[in-house]
């Protein structure tokens, strides 16, 4: 029997602090992937994150962030901004591979810099910003932000910017 902590799904979170106090309370459940899993609860717990696991292979139509846009979901940035935002890496991924297109080799990103979605999101009413204490927050529309990153791609390639 392998001590608790070596359990690859019971090792600390690194993710934040918000995810490692979701995965503790009885109604939370974290994903079984190790290196970057997600936490959460309600009636979607099982297809936002019931998939996420280390097996090799896993698709991208498989990940929680792309199950929260298929759910239209929305994430919540708490005292970040969209350079933290990981649903941006994902979007990414889906727009390239519906055009049939990979990353080059080395190629980590088309979008630049991740604030580049910042006020085209602002401008389609896909975020709305607050206050939750002293933290800045955003609410962003997840179907929203991959519009707004499909068009960066499309006027990125245009331009002969994008590095696919």
């Amino acid at each position: 029997r392998q001590a608790e902590d070596t359990v690859p799904w019971r090792m600390p979170v690194w993710t934040g602090a918000i995810p490692v106090r979701l995965s503790e309370r009885p109604e939370g459940r974290r994903s079984r992937q190790y290196s970057g899993s997600f936490a959460a609860w309600g009636r979607l717990t099982e297809h936002v994150i019931g998939d996420h696991t280390n097996r090799p292979g896993q698709l991208l139509q498989e990940h929680p962030l792309h199950r929260m846009h298929e759910a239209n979901g929305r994430i919540l940035l708490l005292g970040v901004d969209h350079s933290s935002n990981s649903t941006i890496h994902v979007a990414q991924q889906f727009a390239l591979s519906n055009r049939g297109l990979k990353l080059a080799e080395g190629g980590t990103e088309y979008v630049g810099h991740f604030q580049h979605v910042d006020a085209p999101l602002d401008i389609i009413g896909g975020q709305a910003r607050g206050k939750i204490g002293d933290a800045t927050a955003r609410l962003v529309e997840t179907p929203a932000l991959y519009r707004i990153v499909d068009g960066i791609l499309d006027e990125r390639i245009s331009r002969g910017l994008a590095v696919v």
